[in-house]
């Protein structure tokens, strides 16, 4: 099992050296996550290598019908002298394009050259706007 975990792993370094340098994989492998989409109902969001500035993202937000929502995301930097930082803000819409929510800025950790970071955040929003929750934006800036 260990090494079937370790070879899923290392596929997203392994195609990044074949696809170019801005190929990400956001984190799928997130414990409180996955022990919450057990017992409650959830919509997901994806980006996939989003490009800000000299910075890469792919990420997943999933919100939860109780108000509760996870953010997992991996960056990383092209920049090579000094170290950046990505910031995110997401807001999820109703199918008429209406905001319903959103979380602020997330940022990530501080990022150097020839490394790849995964983070996380997590906040809560009206359990009532779960149901009209239709689409997700993404702003960023690096």
């Amino acid at each position: 099992m260990s090494i079937r975990f370790s070879r899923f792993v290392s596929i997203p370094f392994t195609l990044s050296l074949a696809l170019g340098p801005t190929y990400l994989h956001a984190q799928d492998e997130d414990q409180e996550r996955s022990v919450l989409k057990q017992s409650h109902a959830f919509k997901e969001f994806r980006w996939i290598d989003e490009k800000a500035g000299d910075c890469h993202m792919s990420g997943i937000l999933t919100i939860f019908d109780h108000g509760y929502a996870i953010w997992t995301a991996s960056s990383k930097t092209d920049r090579r002298f000094s170290e950046d930082i990505w910031h995110q803000s997401l807001e999820v819409r109703d199918s008429n394009n209406r905001r319903l929510f959103g979380f602020g800025v997330w940022d990530s950790p501080h990022m150097v050259l020839d490394s790849q970071y995964n983070w996380r955040a997590t906040s809560t929003f009206p359990p009532g706007f779960y149901r009209d929750a239709a689409m997700a934006f993404s702003s960023a800036a690096c």
